[in-house]
């Protein structure tokens, strides 16, 4: 809790309860709080004090007081504590400014506490005269002397206490006594000491003593009281058994904010006590409350001080303290930099001998002499050459401000400094100083200006007249708010670079000439030059960066979209490759059907449609693998004319009726492909064309036969490698703007309104292409419609010399073939038909299970049919371990998905081919064939 908040906690509070006036002040001279001291000294409510001018109130002026500490404080003197003697409310007052700062070492408030020492100065002077009258004082005055000594001297109150105590005793002859604090119960005495006068005393003064009998009366009526007779008085029932025997007491309570918080006991008097004896005690009393006071301030000015170091030390520029024999009391870290040494090395050395170079001392001496004798506390700025450890000259601007005791005796010189060397030395020569400032401010890739004390501009370089669009000329006398869009901003930030010289603000929106909008980050600094003061404004282009931040926040939501795509595909895929599992079932009961009946049977054409459906769901599940993976599938030799035949019927379903596709495809290259992804490319190319018609249009789509040789692709930078097949597609639509055209392949970019396209189309048909070592240009003008070409690398066999599909009768063995597969159904069906062509058959549920029948069988097993998608050991896994046990067996690869990933990995490891599910009895056999023959 701060002051300001212990202020606020209400009247009960610790903050009331201080006896002595305690005012917080705001920067600007506002009382903020004050407590109920204050403001009985004041005569008005606290409410009333808050928000008046501390100077107006206390010192009955329209401005602070010239020996005011806190306009001193303000004014550049330490952010540490200050005291100065008033004259105010009618008395003389001590008093103590205390800052309150915030974390990183701002002055937020002012804490000022008054001490009333209008008593003491009144005794000490009765004192004096009393004794100009009555030698018969001369003891009494000294002793009240000797203790105010031990207040001002001693900072423990316990010892302060004691030397008050035996002044206190000598005074009035008391021979016993003791000092003793209350409680925090309040129930409580808690002694200090207990001096017996030589007296037997058994009594263990550790011990508290309970409030009661005549030390209740001292609590209760805060004033001294006595008992002549008090051996015979009532008092007696509460002393304790051992306790010194008392003739006469005396206890004098100490005050502390208008509550008894301790006494001072006297006893055993020779004689009676007397009211004279009751009023020294009680001057002995204030005197303890004083030290009371005293030490507990202390105590909160030294938790201050060290605060206040902490900062000094953390503190950016250099700071030094010298007393007034010339010696570095105290440096700082930012000091120990600049003169490449650490600040142990500067305290307690004289600092004009060692710090100033001998050409600069007597200048520097004489302005540090004048400071010295002068009796102004203003800040002063100077600025002089430092010598470095290493014999290196820098030239430091400080302000110097003189430091004071508590009588306002100047006993030394705080200054703080800035290295401006390079600056100096750059102003050194005004044609020096023209040539690196054209030179430098000119060749800045960052705006630079150079703005007047009233922000006016007086010097723009290139940069800023491309940032801004205005020439030199234009520029100059303009100000800040012409270019701000952000008025209110940019006046708060020039009041902030006025009153604090330096400024930096990381983002502001400006205009330029035209009414363009940029960002724009900039810091501003102030600089003297001769006799004027200026400022240097940097400011950096940032509009890239602020519309990179928003293009980024859009292609999160973009992002969030594609996983929104990818999870569907995800269950595509999942889909997929079980209905796959589910087609190579049927596929192989329908060619077992097949197989087994008589040709002239009925059932044969219903079995041949059940294998033309299940070839139209394979194709179909190989769609949704390429959506789900985006990879190549069923890659094999297809024929141009096979894919485009099937592609134009696909096109015309799904776009209006008033668009004409034209076909002029010979058809005759062999690709090497994934028929069904380069159906989906085309397809969504011919998509996209149909929206830029929407008044009706024709779709061209032709192909012809290119050799390039080896060339590098201009547009996607890859290599065309030999002959290549160009399938164009062309409309006649509204066409592509330039400014567009290199972004059209973009995920998610699209001109089309929200809702109408997911800006997909052209990145997937992209993806494929690449995927199938392809080059897909655009070339389009606006209104003239748009051309994409696609070039596909020819297959290495042309379709008029692919071999034929060999003979039923050429797929017959009589090897043992392990077949591994997890789907029962499968597994039964794939060993029922290589069993009709002569094979023999091992079935296995699990990779577990394929180790276990080759630890048995590997003499006999010619070949594996191993699926890579199985639960527990996969295909890889399962491929590794067979190998292990017989490393010269052959293993053929079954999967539903590509023959990317694991499969390809496990062909560069050897295994003999890889037949792709759903699989017919042919394919199967076949690929069978081909591995055991190879």
């Amino acid at each position: 809790m701060d002051s300001k908040q212990a202020a606020e906690c209400g009247p009960s509070n610790l903050f009331d309860t201080i006896g002595v006036p305690v005012v917080i002040i705001g920067r600007d001279f506002t009382v903020e709080q004050i407590n109920q001291a204050a403001a009985k000294a004041l005569g008005l409510a606290p409410e009333q004090a808050a928000g008046k001018k501390c100077h107006e109130i206390f010192h009955g002026t329209g401005a602070p007081m010239s020996e005011c500490p806190m306009r001193l404080m303000l004014g550049g003197m330490p952010v540490e504590k200050s005291e100065a003697v008033l004259d105010m409310l009618g008395g003389t007052y001590l008093v103590t400014c205390s800052p309150e700062l915030d974390e990183q070492g701002n002055l937020l408030r002012i804490i000022h506490t008054l001490v009333d020492i209008s008593r003491q100065t009144e005794s000490e002077t009765q004192a004096r005269t009393a004794l100009r009258e009555s030698r018969r004082r001369e003891l009494e005055v000294s002793s009240l002397l000797e203790g105010a000594r031990a207040v001002l001297d001693t900072t423990s109150f316990e010892q302060a206490a004691r030397s008050l105590f035996d002044c206190c005793r000598s005074v009035t002859g008391a021979q016993s006594g003791y000092v003793a604090l209350l409680s925090a119960d309040g129930h409580e005495n808690e002694v200090l000491f207990l001096e017996s006068g030589g007296l037997p005393c058994t009594v263990d003064s550790s011990l508290p003593m309970p409030i009661r009998g005549l030390r209740a009366v001292a609590y209760e009526t805060r004033r001294p009281a006595y008992d002549n007779n008090f051996a015979n008085s009532k008092w007696m029932a509460f002393m304790p058994d051992g306790h010194v025997q008392l003739h006469n007491v005396l206890f004098a309570p100490i005050m502390h904010g208008g509550e008894a918080v301790g006494l001072i006991g006297l006893a055993n008097k020779p004689g009676d006590f007397t009211d004279h004896d009751a009023r020294i005690a009680g001057a002995f009393a204030e005197l303890a409350a004083i030290s009371l006071l005293n030490s507990q301030t202390r105590d909160q000015l030294e938790h201050e001080r060290v605060r206040a170091q902490q900062y000094f030390n953390l503190a950016g520029v250099a700071f030094v303290i010298l007393d007034a024999n010339e010696t570095v009391v105290m440096a700082n870290a930012a000091a120990g930099r600049l003169l490449e040494c650490s600040e142990q090395d500067i305290a307690g050395k004289n600092w004009f001998d060692n710090f100033i170079p001998e050409n600069e001392r007597e200048r520097t001496r004489a302005v540090y002499r004048d400071l010295m004798l002068s009796d102004s506390s203003l800040v002063q700025d100077f600025e002089n050459a430092v010598l470095t450890k290493t014999n290196r000259e820098r030239i430091v601007s400080w302000r110097n401000a003189v430091l004071k005791d508590d009588q306002g005796v100047i006993v030394g010189v705080l200054a703080s400094g800035e290295d401006v060397t390079d600056l100096r030395r750059a102003m050194r020569s005004a044609d020096e100083a023209a040539q690196k400032y054209k030179k430098l401010f000119d060749a800045s890739n960052e705006a630079l200006l150079i703005l007047d004390e009233n922000f006016k501009v007086v010097e723009a370089n290139p940069a800023a007249e491309e940032l801004y669009g205005y020439d030199r000329k234009e520029l100059i006398g303009m100000h800040p708010r012409d270019f701000t869009a952000e008025e209110q901003n940019t006046e708060t930030g020039l009041k902030q670079l006025a009153d604090e010289k330096t400024i930096m603000v990381p983002r502001r929106k400006q205009k330029r000439k035209h009414g363009g909008i940029i960002y724009t980050s900039f810091y501003s600094q102030a600089f003297d030059f001769g006799n004027q003061s200026y400022y240097l404004s940097q400011i950096r282009d940032i509009t890239e960066h602020v519309l990179a931040e928003e293009q980024g926040k859009r292609l999160e939501q973009q992002l969030f979209q594609l996983q929104k795509l990818d999870t569907v595909g995800r269950l595509a895929g999942g889909i997929a490759h079980d209905f796959n599992n589910m087609l190579t079932v049927i596929m192989a009961s329908a060619a077992l059907m097949k197989l087994k009946m008589e040709k002239e049977s009925p059932f044969q054409e219903q079995v041949a449609s059940i294998i033309q459906a299940v070839e139209r769901s394979k194709d179909l599940t190989m769609k949704l693998l390429s959506f789900a993976r985006r990879e190549k599938i069923n890659v094999r030799d297809v024929c141009l004319g096979e894919i485009l035949g099937s592609l134009k019927g696909m096109i015309e379903r799904g776009i209006p009726k008033n668009i004409r596709v034209a076909l002029d495809a010979p058809g005759e290259q062999v690709i090497n492909a994934d028929a069904v992804q380069i159906q989906q490319a085309l397809m969504n190319i011919c998509t996209n064309a149909a929206d830029s018609m929407p008044g009706g249009g024709t779709i061209t789509i032709a192909t012809e036969a290119v050799d390039y040789g080896t060339v590098l692709c201009a547009t996607c930078g890859k290599v065309f490698d030999g002959p290549y097949c160009v399938i164009s597609v062309s409309d006649t639509g509204s066409g592509i703007d330039k400014e567009i055209i290199d972004r059209v392949c973009e995920p998610f970019f699209t001109t089309k309104a929200a809702g109408k396209n997911a800006g997909l189309g052209l990145s997937v048909a992209h993806g494929i292409v690449s995927n199938h070592r392809g080059h897909l240009h655009i070339y389009s003008e606006p209104g003239k419609g748009a051309c994409v070409k696609v070039y596909l690398p020819l297959a290495a066999t042309p379709d008029k010399e692919r071999k034929p599909e060999p003979a039923t009768t050429e797929l017959k063995g009589t090897e043992t073939i392990l077949i591994v597969d997890d789907e029962p159904a499968i597994l039964s069906m794939a060993g029922r038909i290589i069993q009709e062509y002569g094979y023999r058959a091992l079935l296995a549920a699990s990779g577990v299970e394929a180790v276990e029948i080759m630890h048995r069988e590997k003499q006999s097993v010619a070949l594996v049919v191993l699926d890579m998608i199985m639960p527990g050991m996969d295909g890889r896994q399962t491929f590794e371990a067979l190998k292990t046990v017989h490393p010269g067996v052959k293993i053929l690869i079954s999967s539903g998905y590509s023959i990317d990933g694991d499969a390809r990995a496990l062909l560069k490891k050897g295994a003999a081919g890889f037949v792709q599910k759903p699989y017919n009895f042919a394919d199967l056999l076949k690929a069978m064939r081909e591995a055991l023959d190879a």
